[in-house]
């Protein structure tokens, strides 16, 4: 008998090992990270190489903060977004995805979530569109795109805004009074995304030369009998 198992979508995870009794939010910011194995169902004719596979590797984190941290928190994986793709010598768009037709939670929530990622993003100095109705059902999202030698776009990076999931898990942490209970707000994150369609546009971006500090090899030497005296190993 051949028995197959995936692992829960792994924020949903993230969220059963969070409200176990061990674990609190006396101090919040909370950030966990976790370079999880994700499958999508993608239909056969929307699989191409590398960029959209079944199953891939992210960067996944998750942060859980108050409302009040929300701004910094966001600002500070835009800044950590900026520092990676500046490595990678690429140029990125960011996009807010605002609410979609059908999703989670009341409108006010959403108008609160929005108006935080807007800020977040004016400050950050970057040029940004906004994606109408293109956010998650739980929440809207910033999302970044770069592009390939060919000029095919590809969303890579993508910061995603969730009020509902921590309601939905009843979480909270004592607030300042400590007789009062309030609940966090849990931003999703991942710098890269998919390994695998992050390497195939490398590949592309580089034209197959890697840069020296990204190379697997770094140094190769030819040897034969007429060199071999003037070799000292150890």
């Amino acid at each position: 008998m051949v028995v197959h198992s995936f692992e829960l979508i792994p924020f949903v995870n993230l969220l059963l090992k969070v409200t176990s009794p061990q674990d609190g939010f006396a101090e919040l910011p909370l950030r966990l990270a976790d370079f999880g194995v994700l499958h999508r169902n993608e239909a056969s004719g929307a699989l191409t190489g590398l960029t959209r596979v079944r199953r891939f590797q992210q960067d996944d984190a998750h942060i859980f903060c108050r409302e009040s941290q929300i701004k910094d928190e966001v600002m500070g994986v835009l800044d950590f977004i900026n520092y990676a793709y500046n490595i990678f010598g690429f140029t990125y768009e960011l996009k807010l995805s605002t609410r979609p037709e059908k999703y989670l939670g009341d409108l006010e929530t959403w108008e609160k979530a929005e108006a935080a990622l807007t800020e977040a993003l004016n400050q950050s100095g970057k040029p940004w569109e906004i994606n109408e109705g293109d956010g998650a059902f739980y929440g809207p999202k910033i999302d970044i795109s770069v592009s390939d030698a060919l000029n095919r776009k590809f969303q890579c990076a993508t910061l995603q805004l969730d009020f509902q999931l921590p309601s939905r898990f009843d979480l909270s942490y004592s607030a300042e009074d400590e007789a009062k209970r309030e609940r966090p707000v849990m931003i999703h994150r991942a710098i890269l995304g998919s390994v695998e369609r992050m390497f195939a546009i490398l590949l592309e971006h580089y034209k197959g030369k890697w840069p020296f500090w990204l190379v697997h090899v770094k140094q190769l030497f030819a040897l034969c009998q007429r060199n071999l005296s003037h070799m000292h190993f150890r």
